[in-house]
């Protein structure tokens, strides 16, 4: 677990906006070329597809990390490889099932905007428990699967949305005063649980048309996006695929597909980009 407090904000976003990360740091610094998904930067005029599984970026990997911030906004990219020991001399955060968190991210009076990339390391059996929580902000959260050279040039596109090499996550996103967005890879398949008191909880057409609504109580709502039959889900304390908790008092809830465009303002890929 490696932790930092009190750090300088790297720059000041809009508590009511949920914008995504800055995508063009990340795919820049990929580690090999592959025609089919080009790299751009800010101002290209070029829209490669992105479906959420992508080629590793030159990142350090790590493994058990917690960035906690009170008055400062968090933003960066963090490639996470749940294989990794522990670090030594520090013992991770651990969520409220008291499962140790493979990535922590906290403040008390910023937004959160990050990227998270999930190695799939040889070892690992479960799937990468994520959390990102904050109180008086916003929530952005791009969520990247990577694949090995072996799928990307074996497989097709299916199989690589559903390859069970592919790291697959629990993430929990928390605001009490802040809207939240969360950006999914295509081969995302499991159950979504939202809470909203004062605020709306919206879905992507591309997500809606795989959505399939299991109950809207108050404010609780419970989704699952996919065949939950065919994936054999029967209850969250034995499913240990892909799962999303998404928890917010005074904001709105929005669910897309990396690839898609948000439900309001221009393309994507123009708004990642602030074209």
């Amino acid at each position: 677990m490696v932790v930092t407090t009190g750090a300088k904000s790297e720059g000041t976003i809009q508590e009511n906006e949920a914008l995504p990360p800055t995508y063009s740091e990340t795919v820049a610094s990929d580690s090999y070329a592959d025609p089919e998904l080009p790299s751009f930067a800010a101002g290209s005029s070029a829209s490669p597809t992105l479906t959420g599984e992508r080629r590793a970026p030159l990142l350090p990997t790590c493994n058990f990390v917690t960035i906690e911030r009170g008055n400062h906004s968090i933003k960066g990219n963090y490639s996470i490889n749940t294989s990794l020991p522990t670090p030594p001399g520090v013992g991770p955060s651990s969520g409220r099932d008291g499962k140790p968190l493979n990535l922590c991210l906290k403040t008390t009076n910023g937004s959160i905007n990050s990227a998270i990339h999930l190695i799939r390391g040889t070892s690992a059996k479960e799937p990468a428990r994520l959390q990102a929580q904050s109180t008086n902000g916003s929530i952005t959260l791009t969520i990247v699967r990577i694949v090995s050279l072996y799928s990307l040039f074996t497989y097709s596109n299916f199989y690589l949305q559903h390859d069970s090499h592919l790291t697959r996550f629990r993430l929990r996103a928390a605001s009490t005063n802040g809207a939240i967005a969360v950006y999914i890879p295509r081969g995302f398949i499991g159950p979504v649980c939202t809470r909203t008191r004062n605020g709306s909880t919206k879905f992507s057409p591309g997500i809606q048309q795989h959505l399939q609504t299991f109950s809207e109580v108050g404010a609780d709502k419970s989704f699952f996006i996919g065949d939950y039959i065919a994936a054999g889900y029967q209850d969250d304390e034995i499913w240990n695929l892909d799962h999303i908790s998404v928890e917010t008092t005074n904001g709105s809830i929005q669910i897309f597909h990396a690839d898609e465009e948000p439900q309001t303002g221009g393309g994507f890929f123009s708004w990642l980009l602030g074209q």
